[in-house]
């Protein structure tokens, strides 16, 4: 069989140990490449997400701002108190004044309307209305009534009228989506009308498609309920995906395909529901109550990604909730970096090992294997006789064991003639046992045909259970249906001798001295066949442990001969018992006979009296009669 040498396994467990070093520097080394790596990535993606939140943030508060410097404009404050209260007379004059039918433009609207939105395009419509919610002047367009418009309900059913920024909506007629700010307007102190203002969010899209030049960030912008109003895909704009509870609107058409407007003027839709991933909800629900922060593993467009999310609060008293601003991270690059990390310390480790292995198996077979060679060469010549010295020329400990293996196998020389020797004496040693172990032999044989063929049963108990029985006490067990020996005493005692047996037998082994003989019974698993037996108990060792060794007899036909005599002699006593109450109950009869008999001659006849004498002669008669053969029997006895 093939062994290997001891400087392979030696060479083999170093190369192991640089195997498992350089391994586990590699892996901790990637680890944290890893690590700094997703934190990098990370901290750069949330720097992106705060800037363009901030981008957002600074968009809507401009917007707003304007809004709110047109409510408290005195232009405007003028424009609703001048007014005509008569409805048909304003839109009159207002359509005769301005061109209302060619779109927004020169003269479309208010000069000051028309002019701010012509500045800011990102202001879709410009709108003023009276305390009654009619307008009052407009950036184009004709005049309307808003009264029943739910965000006039909102500021004038407030006993103080709060500015706010109402909820997204899509806007057929520019085909994007947007929102409304309104802020009550004031003219000393009362309030007089609402400044309006449509603003699109084209300015917010141009954010989403231009801030980031990445291919694997991609942006989303939602609005205070949840639904998207900024993303790359203008189609989903158009569906108001809402991912707080991730449905979407698809617009009501008729045959013709045109959308179908409500009575109030606004274009119905019917929802269905959104697949993406389930986990948006809980993100948009955090984000929309003012939190920050990212989930992993979100799979977006069948990609594993990574959404960083960012809210931004919303100017004005009466704005509901926050807007919020989301990055969603592809990690299909990330992981590319990842493996490619992965694989350049897998390539750089594999060159490390292969190096380190090459230089240390050169310096090993040079400083170890050399040595060991020669050691090992003067070990396989067995001759004792005539070995020469090996010489090692270094100066460490394999030199040291080069001297100690020389003397020790000077040593061996001497050593060897010594085992001659004793080898002689050992011979004439080992045939002298030989013969004392024959002797031990047949002495063992006398003892066991002794024990085996003696007329007592002979037991061996141990840890209460019977380990040797010979043939007369295996045949008592039988009798009793304990067919199987190694039992275990307390299973074949009758349950009244058992604690009588237990405690002598424990006592015993403890080295106590209790009665040595006496008798108990033997029964079988039911508990139907009953054995009586004798026991002479002494304790002995058995197999190195303590044990009692025990003389048992059968002695049940004995016992069955004692109670047969006992129950003999109970009769007897009892009949001589017997005999004597009916001797002396007969002499008491005798004694009423007589004189019942006396008395009845006496009397006269047809008395009751001597009726009743007459019936106590029958009853007394009847006992003699009965007591007559118990006497009898008394005088056979």
């Amino acid at each position: 069989m093939y062994k290997k040498s001891l400087s392979s396994k030696f060479n083999s467990y170093i190369i192991l140990s640089i195997l498992i070093s350089i391994f586990v520097i590699s892996v901790t080394i990637t680890g944290f490449m890893l690590y700094r790596f997703n934190m990098d990535v990370r901290e750069k993606d949330q720097l992106h997400l705060q800037g363009l939140a901030s981008n957002v943030k600074g968009f809507i508060d401009h917007a707003f701002s304007l809004n709110y410097l047109l409510s408290i404009n005195p232009v405007i404050i003028r424009s609703i108190i001048d007014a005509d209260i008569d409805w048909n007379k304003r839109v009159a004059v207002y359509d005769k004044n301005h061109d209302i039918t060619s779109g927004f433009g020169k003269g479309s609207g208010h000069p000051l309307l028309t002019g701010i939105q012509k500045r800011y395009d990102y202001f879709e419509l410009l709108f003023v209305q009276d305390s009654q919610g009619d307008q009052t002047a407009r950036s184009y367009g004709k005049l309307g009534k808003r009264g029943e418009r739910w965000w006039y309900k909102k500021i004038a059913s407030d006993k103080v009228p709060k500015p706010f920024i109402s909820k997204s909506y899509y806007s057929m007629t520019g085909n994007k989506p947007v929102t409304s700010a309104f802020h009550p307007v004031f003219d000393n102190h009362s309030f007089v009308g609402i400044m309006g203002s449509d603003i699109n969010f084209n300015v917010l899209q141009d954010m989403v498609n231009n801030y980031l030049y990445s291919r694997d960030l991609h942006a989303i912008v939602l609005d205070n309920k949840g639904v998207i109003i900024a993303h790359e895909d203008r189609d989903i704009l158009q569906g108001l995906y809402d991912l707080k509870n991730m449905t979407k609107r698809v617009l009501k058409v008729d045959t013709s395909g045109k959308s179908i407007q409500s009575n109030a003027g606004y274009h119905q839709t019917t929802q269905v529901k959104l697949e993406w991933s389930n986990r948006f909800p809980a993100i948009v629900n955090d984000c929309l109550k003012g939190k920050r922060g990212f989930t992993s593993d979100v799979v977006y467009y069948g990609i594993n990604s990574t959404v960083y999310y960012e809210s931004v609060s919303l100017p004005g008293e009466g704005s509901d909730a926050n807007y919020a601003v989301m990055l969603i991270r592809d990690n299909s690059s990330v992981n590319k970096t990842k493996f490619t990390i992965c694989t350049i310390v897998f390539i750089f480790t594999l060159l490390t090992i292969l190096i380190t292995i090459l230089l240390f198996r050169a310096r090993f077979n040079k400083i170890v294997l050399g040595p060991v060679r020669a050691l090992t060469s003067s070990m396989e010549d067995s001759e004792v006789a005539g070995h020469k010295d090996v010489e090692i020329n270094s100066s460490d400990e394999f030199q040291i064991l080069a001297g100690t293996y020389n003397r020790m196998r000077r040593d061996m020389f001497y050593t060897n003639e010594q085992l001659v020797k004793l080898n002689k004496e050992l011979e004439e040693s080992v045939k002298e046992c030989l013969i004392t172990e024959d002797a031990l032999k047949v002495s063992e044989e006398k003892h066991r045909l002794l024990v085996e063929n003696a007329n007592e049963g002979i037991i061996i108990v141990q840890k209460e259970r019977i380990k040797y029985a010979n043939p007369i006490a295996a045949k008592i067990l039988s009798q009793a249906g304990n067919i199987s020996l190694k039992l275990n005493i307390r299973d074949i005692i009758h349950p009244d001798d058992r604690d009588l047996v237990l405690e002598s037998y424990r006592k015993r082994i403890k080295g106590e001295t209790p009665p040595s003989t006496y008798t108990f019974r033997i029964i079988n698993k039911e508990g139907s066949v009953i054995i009586w037996c004798e026991i002479n108990a002494v304790k002995v060792q058995w197999e190195n442990e303590p044990g009692v060794l025990a003389f048992i007899r059968n002695i049940t036909k004995q016992k069955k001969l004692e109670e047969s005599l006992q129950h003999s002699r109970k009769m007897e006593a009892i009949g001589t018992l017997s005999g004597g109450i009916a001797h002396d109950f007969n002499n008491m009869l005798g004694s009423i006979v007589l004189n019942a008999e006396l008395a009845y001659d006496e009397l006269p006849q047809e008395t009751d009296a001597r009726y009743a004498l007459s019936q106590v002669l029958k009853a007394s008669n009847r006992a003699k009669d009965l007591v007559k053969p118990t006497t009898a029997d008394l005088a056979v006895s």
